[in-house]
C-alpha cells in the first residue's frame, strides 16, 4: 500500500502542475487584450509637407539637419526615407546620410528626422532625396503645417 502511494502521489503532482499553468497561460494578460492590427501601406507616389530646420555644425563637428514632415497622402507611408548627399565644388560625391521612420507615418501625422553628417572641408552643396517603402514621394516644403 505504501509504495501504491509513493508512486501516485508524484503522478497527482504532475498533474496538478500541468493543469496550473495551462490555466495561467489560457488567462490574457490585464491591458493586452487589443490585438495588434494590420493595416495597408500606400502604394505609388506619396505626397509629403516638410519643414526643414537650417543645418547646424555640433562641438564634434557633425553636421546636423532637423525635418518635421506631415503625411498629405490618403492612406499610410511605410518607412519615409531621407537621404542627404554632399557634394564638392567638382560634383564629386563627400558624404551623406541617411535615415528613416520606423513605424508607418499615418495619413495627416507628423514626425521628425533627423540627419547627422560628418563634417568634411570640401563640402560646398547638399541635396536631399525622399522615398518610402513602396515607391516615391513627392516633397513639399511649407513654412508651417496647417
Amino acid at each position: 500500500m505504501f509504495r501504491l502511494t509513493r508512486a501516485l502521489l508524484p503522478l497527482a503532482l504532475v498533474l496538478v502542475l500541468v493543469g496550473g499553468v495551462s490555466a495561467a497561460y489560457a488567462q490574457e494578460p490585464a491591458g493586452q487584450s487589443a490585438k495588434p492590427v494590420w493595416i495597408n501601406p500606400f502604394r505609388g507616389t506619396a505626397n509629403i509637407e516638410f519643414i526643414k530646420s537650417a543645418p547646424k555644425v555640433e562641438k564634434d563637428g557633425t553636421i546636423v539637419t532637423t525635418f518635421r514632415v506631415k503625411n498629405m497622402s490618403p492612406g499610410p507611408i511605410a518607412r519615409l526615407t531621407i537621404e542627404e548627399f554632399w557634394w564638392d565644388r567638382n560634383n564629386n560625391p563627400v558624404s551623406g546620410d541617411k535615415q528613416f521612420l520606423r513605424k508607418p507615418l499615418m495619413p495627416h501625422e507628423e514626425a521628425t528626422i533627423v540627419l547627422r553628417t560628418p563634417r568634411n572641408p570640401n563640402m560646398f552643396r547638399n541635396s536631399y532625396k525622399f522615398s518610402h517603402q513602396n515607391g516615391d514621394v513627392k516633397p513639399r516644403e511649407v513654412k508651417k503645417f496647417e
